[in-house]
């Protein structure tokens, strides 16, 4: 008899932050190190941004299917798609307690988190149609997000 399988909305709140923080964090690191959290922790965090306003999260051990699949929507609403319990849970959790400590596989890394991303895709896609501005502080913005120990 296999194990009942649980709903989509039985992912807490918590975990959906946890996994929000991870995927944000490592979509800025430096490419170099994006996989830091996986060697260390098992655990594969991703963030999509598409345009409109809506982010999509994944969290997986390692599998082919993503334990966990949420989407934030413009409006500050999340929708979860799948949700899978497991160890994989406690990586992430591990992982997002070394990253507000800085240490663990973040050690040596001086990281600020992000903000919260309600407006996500305003810099992106300004309106009035004019496409895609610069953003002319990037590199110093980039640069200020990480800095070794």
């Amino acid at each position: 008899m296999s194990p009942p399988e649980s709903r989509a909305s039985d992912a807490s709140v918590e975990l959906l932050s946890m996994v929000r923080t991870l995927a944000d964090v490592k979509a800025s690191m430096p490419r170099k190190l994006r996989g830091v959290i996986n060697r260390v922790y098992g655990v594969n965090v991703e963030v999509s941004k598409f345009v409109g306003g809506d982010t999509h999260y994944t969290a997986s051990s390692g599998g082919m299917m993503p334990d966990l699949r949420f989407t934030s929507k413009a409006g500050g609403r999340v929708l979860v798609h799948s949700y899978k319990p497991g160890d994989w849970e406690l990586a992430v959790k591990r992982a997002h307690d070394d990253l507000v400590a800085q240490s663990g596989a973040f050690e040596g890394l001086s990281i600020k988190l992000p903000e919260p991303t309600s407006d996500i895709g305003k810099e992106a896609h300004p309106p009035g149609g004019k496409g895609p501005q610069k953003n002319k502080d990037f590199i110093g913005r980039l640069l200020g997000m990480f800095t070794e120990d």
